[in-house]
């Protein structure tokens, strides 16, 4: 399998030049086995929340190419005044409707552990999203 390497074209009805990005902690996850031991590992292990008005301009930047909401992106740049280079390889994820709704009330037994996502949006838009029946 191989994958075609699209440039995203800024433009007005797409994305633009700079991005903001935030980096928050990742919540702890209780796993544990057959045998009875458990432990904490991160949720989400490097992932990313996209925010939908940037997952929409990233799409129609892309034009016939577009991704879709779930995508796993790999970015790739050169510093040459470091002469080092870096690769990117994540999974994004969209917040949606659907996931703002799953979200509310996901407390896992009281810890207060889980994302509720429309903190997530609140913190990156600085506006309240109401979301039917949430």
């Amino acid at each position: 399998m191989s994958a075609t390497m699209t440039k995203m074209v800024p433009s007005l009805e797409g994305i633009c030049e700079r991005m903001n990005i935030a980096c928050i902690s990742d919540v702890p996850a209780d796993v544990f086995n057959f045998s009875g031991k458990t432990d904490a590992v991160d949720a989400h292990d490097g992932s990313a929340q996209l925010s939908p008005f940037w997952s929409i301009l990233e799409n129609k930047s892309l034009g016939p190419n577009e991704v879709g909401t779930v995508k796993k992106p790999i970015q790739h740049f050169y510093d040459d005044r470091y002469m080092t280079a870096t690769l990117l390889k994540y999974a994004t994820d969209t917040i949606t409707n659907q996931w703002m709704r799953q979200s509310v009330g996901n407390d896992l037994n009281g810890t207060k552990h889980a994302i509720n996502l429309h903190n997530i949006f609140r913190k990156m838009h600085s506006k309240r999203w109401h979301v039917v029946d949430a």
